[in-house]
């Protein structure tokens, strides 16, 4: 008779088989590195135990339209990647649902095993380090479930990537600073693991040696982020005997935090130090000075994840596409001179 215990979980199945979770997975997703042999055992003994629930497509005709989002965190840009995606899945009646890995590689991998075991048929997952090895989401990911990766790296792997151009916007930022008169351009960056900051700096310093500017190491200041951080390192720019004219930041959160900053020592924005920022939040063109800022759409990332995470669900024999998404400058007071016009 069988058992009928409840809550069967893969962890239970390779205990009973002495074998390794991930193979038992893999097992179960008709994963091409594991036997027939082996996937014959762990069926046999999924059904034994009452293991019906997470049947794959090739052991049973019933079908599953689950998704799953990680993201690293739930900022701005994220949460607009989240909206997007969901305005694809709504349409198209597909369950999702949305993990974050506080930019943990291990908990990462462990929401990438619990959504697989719990019958997930696509990921869209939001790479947030590029010292992670992204061939770890191929071997921890089935080829039969389908992936959408977005951030670029340098890896490859069968999955459609979508990336954000940062480095264009990065370029764009410092010749909109140059053009209205900078020439010592500053750049307030997250830590270099993280794709988007790498891009960034990428782009900054390649702006600078094209446009003929000096490339100053000490503009440079990598920070955390938190007010007293930011704060010491406008300290250190401040100090310099050639301070910036123009700083770059690389969220409108630093960038206010900046402006906060200069306007309690006697500095103005934009009348002593222009300021662009990244991320185009909604009151952006409401704060004083209203802030000029490099768009990315976040939005449409997670609606051209969505749409190509869905069509792969649909045909497994699709040729995996990278979509670049461009960015925007949007020039409002915090990089214009007195009496200058757009």
């Amino acid at each position: 008779m069988q058992d009928k215990k409840k809550n069967i979980t893969i962890l239970d199945i390779a205990k009973k088989l002495n074998i390794a979770a991930s193979t038992v997975s893999r097992a179960l997703n008709d994963h091409p590195k594991i036997n027939i042999k082996t996937k014959e055992m762990v069926w046999d003994l999924a059904k034994k135990m009452g293991y019906y629930q997470n049947m794959p497509d090739y052991m049973s005709k019933n079908t599953s339209n689950k998704v799953c989002i990680i993201i690293p965190e739930f900022d701005t840009f994220h949460i607009d990647i989240i909206e997007g995606a969901k305005q694809y899945f709504d349409k198209k009646s597909i369950s999702y649902y949305v993990a974050c890995s506080n930019q943990k590689i291990e908990l990462e991998q462990k929401i990438i095993a619990e959504s697989i075991e719990l019958g997930f048929k696509g990921f869209i997952i939001s790479v947030f380090d590029i010292n992670q090895k992204v061939s770890s989401l191929k071997e921890a990911i089935p080829d039969s479930i389908s992936k959408v990766l977005i951030n670029k790296f340098e890896e490859d792997i069968q999955a459609s990537k979508i990336i954000p151009d940062i480095y264009d916007g990065a370029f764009k930022a410092v010749s909109h600073l140059n053009s209205v008169g900078c020439e010592n351009i500053a750049l307030i960056v997250g830590e270099q693991s993280n794709p988007f900051y790498f891009e960034l700096l990428f782009g900054y310093e390649s702006a600078l040696n094209i446009l003929n500017l000096e490339n100053n190491q000490n503009n440079v200041f990598i920070t955390n982020f938190k007010q007293d951080d930011i704060a010491y390192g406008m300290d250190k720019l401040l100090n310099q005997k050639n301070h910036p004219d123009g700083i770059i930041a690389a969220t409108q959160l630093a960038a206010q935090q900046i402006i906060s900053y200069l306007r309690n020592i006697g500095i103005n924005v934009p009348q002593d130090i222009l300021i662009v920022s990244f991320g185009d939040e909604k009151f952006n063109s409401f704060v004083s000075p209203t802030l000029t800022s490099i768009h990315i759409s976040g939005n449409k990332i997670g609606r051209v994840a969505a749409k190509q995470l869905a069509h792969s669900m649909l045909d497994k024999t699709l040729v995996p596409v990278t979509v670049v998404e461009q960015a925007k400058l949007i020039i409002r007071g915090s990089s214009m001179r007195p009496n200058q016009g757009l």
